[in-house]
């Protein structure tokens, strides 16, 4: 449910910037940019735990062929 708020707050000041800025947008436009952009960074929020799990093991891996790439190096020296 307070998604929904959040949704409102967004709109209000999407419509609030609008006319603060010599109203570039029509009022629509701008209320429902600014609940675009709540919405946004709230899916952004939620999958932040995600992202940070991926990139968990990107790294991991990024550290092996790291490894990998220095021992292939060295053996080839040889």
């Amino acid at each position: 449910m307070y998604i929904v708020f959040l949704l409102i707050a967004g709109a209000a000041a999407g419509f609030a910037v609008n006319r603060a800025t010599d109203r570039r947008f029509d009022d629509e436009v701008a209320a429902a940019m600014g609940a675009g952009v709540v919405l946004l960074c709230y899916l952004g929020l939620l999958l932040l735990p995600l992202l940070f799990f991926v990139l968990k093991y990107l790294l991991i891996l990024a550290v092996i062929a790291g490894g990998a790439a220095a021992l292939y190096l060295v053996v080839k020296k040889r």
